[in-house]
């Protein structure tokens, strides 16, 4: 079975998360106890956030560290107990509590030894002003000081080097909304202290570890300079519960499969906007993008730039070989198929990444592009995946502006296939004869000095955009010879046809019935009329004038649509177009106003409007994109409520998972507690461009690449998005690049950098997951405020790319007018600026003063002369512009009041008449006036009644969407995948073949790690070396991702061979016996004629045992030669030489020789003894004689070594049978009995003893424990894993594989076992 990522379940959710049941839709709570959900969730956070975390450098192999309880660490840094969730301003959540590194530490039972330490670099670190409050950009960010200047630090840190080898160290940074970073100390740098501090650690202890609790790049040129780090982790910002997660990863609980999203340079000008960003270049007005399409990646690779870290990097503690299968391509998909095999010793994960290079033509390119990739699931060793990634085959053109045209120019496309933007092999070519366009468009968003609409260009710079003209790419040995020997696929595009979609005008539709307005037509009132509007929207200090003329065309109804509601819509008793036909000017003004009072979700960000009379529902809008910024606690009267919400990883963490299951399974997390309080839209995910590691909300967005933009944003839209009635809102629409002055900073950009890099994970989005709702940017891009933009917001999201839902502005929109968004297609102000704001495009203005009243104004009249004549008189009269005062008014108008400024003196008369109230904020007063129209006054209309029409027609839909609309009318809500399901597509997707491993690859890899519980000290080291030989080997095959059947059963029978020809190292016994046999005559030498020979014969017996690499034949001949020279020295033996080389002799019966020659040597011990006891000198002489042939004829027994440690791993399993599967372990006891009954056979043969040792190794290879469902040997959280996935129908298990994962006994393998198995493994 195939395994897609259409088909997406949250199988990285816990088992308990997965075995909690349905959970009941409900608001605030009043039980203040911590609930199943809020337990699930958190566990689902940590999973992820264990997954995106990026190991960057591993030396020696020092990571991971002992997962065993009570195992002694150190811990150092502010990070260890000021660890970062996530970054500031509206993308923090406010969670119930927040998992330290230090906390994760105690949780997961280690022994922490320097908590002393710990404790008072807090307490310091409080008293300089840290954890008071805010983030990195408030006065009381502070970096923790240098042990050097701290009272008994250094001591302490001597102590804890004394205890335990491992020192962890972690850097923290924060940053957030409203300001971005700087490359400075402290922050993009390392600061003195911690430098200083480092370089400490790096002195004192054996294994130092760098954890990165960071939102972005940071420089790192420190781990090389400082001389004694050894490994490097990039935790990210990973949540509640990132210290729970981080130590997972550090002990190899989690094997890391995070990769970076960003490159992280070697130097922080080597990114080439780092001159211009932001303040750099003292100009926070305008920020030119002369990098133009050269972003990240694009850019380094291309120029052939040095990086830290290159784009896609990410180790492992295991190993993984990659073979791409095949390349098919024809003029609609690109598709790669790559198989990934595990070839290391540990379980683990691996992605695999498809790029292409695009042929040199009138364009410049990029050396690479990313095009898709996929990740496959935990793979224990030896097992391999197919991945399957897939791509539209025009996603590989560029955009032309001469052309206004995505364009495929002629010649060879190179497809690369790797792990890394800098680890990949060409893996195929696709050929495109000729210039082919592929999508015909307009140029929408051309620089200021192009743009014919704008008054003045002298405000804005001239764009300069980065050409590759000298630029030399990077490359690797053998590039050339695989581009030449790579296959072909020729792509024809005959008979293809461009889609085609011009702007040809603004025009709009307004919507007329019996009870329309029809004072605000600029048409006539009759169906197909037109209207012309023509306008000049006013520029600001950093913009110039810009002109708008488009037409209004009527649509008109028969009918009184006032009465309807907008359940009768959902109803179908009328069109959403009659609805809003029916709605009056102020009705519309105050819908498409943003309503913070309407909120029913205490704490979020804002609501649409309340109107029970038509119906309409206000949606709760709340901040993101961690989780859901709501309220904690608050009461009720005497009642308190809960509203506690999962914070999640950050969103560069979600995307270093490179995994869309995760990355939906957190979506779906979120949808659901969206459900559960309430809150239809969610005001997230973040989407814009790393384009410079300063910016301050980078740790919301994803990436430096826009395909993994697009690709993490829809599965994270596509998980909030199953549950029903709720979406999110992507943004920041569009280029909002840096925080730097972003109310008032213009960005000037290509119209090509535009398209292929900041706009296109907003086009994926919103092609393959239709979110709910699209939130513009602050910032100008090319002269037009975001929100102001027609092209932006109309042209490109709906025309283009088929949008469905509605359109909103950042918090206080910016440099926007709330009136021209009406017509650019921005549908909903935010949080509200007042109908007001929109009703003076339609009606003039009050003359307002700065004392809250307005100005007079002179009007005339006609009046009787008293002689029956009409005259015209002037009158000077309050200008309320197109209102006037009216008690009976329905509307009202309002203006505000320094507050050091005293109030008109007219304002106290006319709030004690009634007409006006007074109301004192706290930098201002507002002053209300009640009105009415004045239709006397003739007012300048500058937008179209359309244009308000079309607002609230998306407006509504999204209303009607939305589960508060659900709850309030008593219907069940759809859900928007559900909803869009038939028109969402597929520009990039990957698929995953089921997990394959066969049963001799299992087999070889259990032989490997049989052999390492052998000790080498045991046996001889030829004899050792050859297994060595046979094992690595093996290795090779297992590292081979297509290694033949024939390749792994010679390896098996290799190890097979190399364990029976083991042998026990050199057996010195006899020698050492004959050598003290020996020193006993020198002892007494008088008593003998001559013992120069046997002195002679026993220093050199004692010169082979000293001999480190003495064979058995050099120890056999040295003996030989003692015990001749003793035996010619029998006759002269005295009772005292044969009781000492009886004692000797003893020693030899210890079962290393055959059963024959140990019954000679036992008779001739029994005969010395007798003749010790009772016999003459001619009997004891002779007793020596003999025994010394006793000694010289003992036969070595067969080699048992390999065979004796097989026999006890066998015992082993036996005595825990209960802990294996049954059936693999069925008749394990009956060739156990046998290779026993060679071992105890004194005369068994080399044949009979290799035999046995072969028949019981693969008996023992073929055992498998419950729980074991990946078949590595060990119980781990990825088999759990493999068993969620499985029951999810995502993966399929083979028989062992089920039968392994059934521990529970019930007979199936399902949730159930998975948590059994989880629990176990966290045991362990």
């Amino acid at each position: 079975m195939k395994k897609t990522s259409k088909k997406v379940i949250a199988v990285t959710l816990s088992a308990s998360m997965l075995l909690g049941g349905s959970m009941t839709a409900m608001a605030a709570t009043t039980n203040p106890d911590i609930s199943q959900r809020e337990i699930d969730h958190k566990t689902a956070a940590k999973n992820i956030a264990a997954q995106g975390m990026v190991l960057m450098e591993n030396k020696n192999n020092s990571l991971p560290i002992s997962a065993k309880k009570g195992t002694k660490v150190a811990l150092f840094g502010q990070g260890v107990y000021n660890t970062i969730k996530g970054g500031t301003g509206s993308g923090a959540v406010n969670q119930r509590d927040n998992v330290t590194i230090q906390q994760g530490f105690e949780n997961a039972g280690y022994d922490i030894v320097d908590t002393d330490l710990i404790d008072q670099m807090q307490a310091l670190w409080r008293q300089d002003g840290g954890g008071s409050g805010g983030g990195m950009f408030s006065s009381n960010w502070v970096n923790e000081r240098s042990y050097a200047d701290v009272d008994g630090a250094l001591e302490k840190v001597d102590a804890a080097a004394e205890q335990t080898d491992t020192a962890i160290y972690v850097i923290s940074r924060n940053s957030g909304e409203f300001r971005d970073r700087t490359a400075t100390a402290g922050d993009y740098y390392l600061s003195a202290d911690e430098q200083a501090n480092l370089t400490v650690l790096g002195q004192k202890f054996d294994n130092v570890v760098v954890v990165l609790n960071v939102g972005g790049i940071i420089d790192t040129k420190f781990f090389d300079e400082i001389k004694g780090l050894d490994s490097m982790l990039l935790m990210s910002q990973a949540g509640m519960t990132g210290g729970d997660a981080l130590v997972e990863v550090l002990n190899g609980t989690v094997n890391p499969s995070g990769k970076l999203t960003d490159t992280w340079p070697v130097n922080f000008d080597d990114n080439p906007s780092s001159a211009t960003f932001a303040n750099n270049d003292g100009n926070t007005a305008q920020e030119v993008y002369n990098d133009d399409i050269f972003v990240g990646y694009r850019y380094y690779d291309t120029f052939g730039k040095d990086v830290a870290y290159e784009f896609g990097y990410g180790g492992s503690y295991t190993k993984f070989a990659m073979n791409t299968q095949s390349v098919t391509a024809d003029k609609d998909k690109v598709t790669v198929k790559v198989k990934v095999k595990n070839t290391g010793s540990v379980s683990g994960k691996e992605v695999a990444e498809v790029y292409f290079s695009a042929p040199e033509g009138n364009l410049d390119k990029p050396y690479q592009e990313l095009a898709g990739y996929a990740k496959t699931d935990e793979l224990a060793p030896g097992e391999s995946q197919v991945l399957t990634i897939t791509y539209d085959t025009t996603e590989m053109g560029s955009y032309d502006t001469d052309k206004a045209a995505y364009v495929m120019e002629d010649g060879d496309y190179i497809i690369r296939v790797g792990n890394s933007s800098r680890n990949t092999h060409v893996a195929g070519k696709i050929s495109v004869a000729e210039d082919t366009i592929t999508e015909q468009y307009s140029n929408l968003m051309v620089p200021v000095k192009d743009n014919p609409n704008v008054a003045d260009d002298e405000k804005y710079p001239t764009l300069e955009p980065m050409t590759t003209e000298g630029a030399t790419p990077i490359t690797y040995d053998g590039e050339a010879d695989e581009i030449a020997a790579a296959s072909t696929i020729a792509v024809d595009f005959t008979g293809y046809k461009a889609p085609e979609i011009i702007k040809e005008n603004e025009d709009v539709d307004v919507y007329v019935s019996n009870t329309t307005q029809t004072q605000y037509l600029k048409a006539e009132n009759k169906d197909g009329a037109t209207g012309k509007i023509s306008r000049v929207e006013k520029g600001n200090a950093n913009s110039s004038d810009y002109t708008v003329t488009y037409n209004e065309h009527v649509k008109k109804f028969d009918g009184d649509f006032s009465k309807a509601t907008l359940m009768d819509v959902k109803l179908k008793k009328l069109s959403i177009e009659q609805f809003v036909s029916a709605l009056s000017l102020e009705e519309l003004a105050e819908l498409v106003n943003g309503h913070s009072g309407d909120a029913t979700v205490k704490g979020v960000a804002g609501s649409t409007w309340r109107n029970d009379t038509k119906g309409i529902t206000p949606v709760n809008l709340s901040d993101g994109p961690a989780g859901l910024r709501i309220t904690q606690s608050y009461k009720d009267g005497d009642q308190t409520y809960y509203q506690y919400a999962t914070a999640w990883p950050i969103g560069t963490l979600l995307a270093q998972t490179w995994d869309t299951d995760q990355i939906y399974a957190y979506g779906e997390g979120v949808g659901e507690e969206m459900e559960e309080f309430g809150i239809g839209c969610w005001l997230a995910p973040g989407m814009n461009i790393h384009r410079n590691a300063l910016c301050g909300r980078n740790f919301e967005y994803y990436s430096e690449d826009p395909v993994v933009v697009g690709i993490t944003g829809t599965a994270a839209t596509l998980g909030v998005q199953s549950n029903k009635g709720v979406g999110v809102t992507i943004k920041h629409y569009a280029l909002n690049s840096q925080e730097t002055n972003r109310n008032a900073e213009n960005n000037t950009v290509s119209e090509r950098a535009i398209r292929e890099i900041y706009l296109k994970g907003f086009e994926a989005v919103v092609k393959q997951a239709q979110p709910m709702a699209i939130m513009t940017s602050y910032n100008q891009n090319n002269g037009r405020p975001a929100a102001d933009d027609y092209d932006l917001c109309t042209a490109f999201a709906r025309d283009e790319w088929g949008f469905q839902g509605m359109i909103m502005t950042d918090w206080g929109g910016g440099q926007s007018v709330p009136m021209y968004e009406m017509h650019a297609g921005n549908d909903l102000v935010c949080p509200g600026k007042g109908a007001s704001q929109i009703l003076k495009a339609f009606i003039s203005e009050p003359d307002w003063t700065k004392d809250g009243y307005v100005n007079m104004e002179t009007r005339y009249k006609q009046v009787d002369d008293g002689k029956g004549n009409l005259i015209t008189v002037p009158e000077e009269v309050p200008n309320f512009g197109g209102y006037k005062l009216d008690l009976n008014g329905t509307m009202t108008v309002s203006t505000t009041v320094a507050k050091n400024v005293a109030l008109n003196g007219k304002i106290a008369e006319l709030v004690e008449q009634g007409y006006a109230t007074v109301t004192a904020g706290s930098r201002n007063t507002t002053v209300t006036y009640k009105v009415s129209r004045d239709a006397e006054v003739s007012s300048e209309q500058v937008i179209s009644l359309g244009d308000l029409q079309k607002a609230a027609i998306n407006i509504c839909n999204f209303i009607m969407d939305s589960t508060e609309f659900a709850k309030a009318h008593g219907f069940t809500a759809q859900s928007l995948n559900e909803k869009y399901a038939d028109i969402l597509k597929d520009i990039t997707s990957h698929s995953k073949d089921a997990v394959q491993s066969t049963v001799a690859d299992k087999g070889l890899q259990k032989l490997i790690n049989t052999v390492k519980d052998l000790d080498s000290s045991e046996y001889t080291a030829d004899s050792w070396k050859a297994l060595e030989d046979a094992v690595a080997a093996a290795k090779d095959v297992v590292a081979k991702a297509d290694a033949s059947q024939s390749e792994i059963d010679a390896a098996v029978n290799g190890i097979i061979e190399a364990l029976g020809n083991l042998e026990y190292g050199v057996q010195t016994l006899h020698l050492e016996t004959a050598i003290e046999a020996a020193e006993a005559i020198l002892a007494d030498a008088d008593n003998y004629e001559s013992v120069d020979a046997l002195k002679a014969a026993a220093d050199a017996g004692k010169a082979v045992l000293a001999k480190a690499d003495a064979t058995q034949a050099e120890i056999d001949a040295a003996a030989d030669a003692v015990l001749a020279e003793l035996s010619k020295l029998a006759e002269k033996a005295d009772r005292a030489s044969l009781k000492k080389l009886v004692d000797a002799a003893e020693k030899l019966t210890d079962g290393k020789y055959t059963s024959d020659s140990i019954a000679k040597l036992n008779d001739a011990i029994s005969k010395a003894k007798d003749a010790l006891e009772n016999g003459d000198e001619a009997a004891i002489a002779g007793a020596y004689e003999d025994l010394i042939d006793a000694i010289t004829n003992l036969e070595m027994k067969g080699n048992k070594a390999a065979l004796k440690a097989m026999l006890e791993k066998a015992a082993a399993i036996l005595a825990d049978t209960d802990a294996y599967v049954a059936s693999t372990i069925d008749g394990l006891a009956t060739v156990k009995a046998d290779a026993q009954n060679v071992y105890d056979n004194a005369d068994a043969v080399q044949s009979e003893i290799n035999a046995a040792v072969k028949s019981l190794t693969l008996k023992i290879a073929a055992a498998r424990l419950l729980g074991d469902v990946n078949g590595d040997g060990a119980v781990t959280t990825s088999d759990s894993v493999s068993v969620l996935a499985a029951s999810a129908e995502l993966t399929s298990l083979d028989a062992d594989a089920t039968a392994s994962a059934d521990v529970n006994g019930d007979g199936v393998a399902d949730t159930l076992d998975a948590a059994v198995i989880l629990q176990t493994a966290a045991e362990k």
